[in-house]
């Protein structure tokens, strides 16, 4: 779902968490908004972009992994609204899809090994497409052609 923000969307106080501790705080409002529910073994995806005061823009995206779980949760500050799309597109989505087998387990055969391995590479592949439709779905809502 898009969401750009209004024209008169009001500027506010925001606070977004991020992993490890600590908050990203600052004032601004936002521009757009957009989310990806988890699909094919992909994680799920919400993002925002705001501007901040003092011309600065921030994005945060927020990684569901799992249905019910808690979202981890990223902010980036940068210069500016295309700054922070590049910084959002150097999120390598390969780190939020979760590996669901050992390949150490003496267990799988190899070409049970081979297929999960691939089934792992077919996630991360469409991992990294979503993120990259967020990106474009976000800059596009922002008015910044990418």
């Amino acid at each position: 779902m898009q969401e750009p923000a209004a024209p008169d969307c009001p500027i506010r106080r925001f606070e977004i968490p991020r992993a490890g501790g600590g908050k990203l705080r600052f004032t601004g409002k936002i521009v757009a908004r957009h989310q990806l529910m988890p699909r094919d073994g992909a994680p799920g995806y919400a993002a925002a972009l705001y501007d901040a005061r003092r011309g600065e823009a921030v994005v945060e995206l927020r990684v569901m992994h799992r249905p019910g779980a808690d979202p981890s949760v990223m902010g980036w500050r940068a210069s500016s609204r295309a700054a922070a799309l590049d910084i959002l597109l150097s999120h390598d989505a390969a780190d939020d899809v979760s590996v669901d087998f050992d390949p150490e387990d003496p267990g799988f055969g190899p070409a049970e090994l081979a297929a999960r391995a691939f089934d792992l590479r077919a996630r991360i592949v469409r991992a990294r497409q979503a993120l990259l439709h967020l990106a474009d779905t976000l800059a596009e809502a922002a008015g910044e052609g990418r």
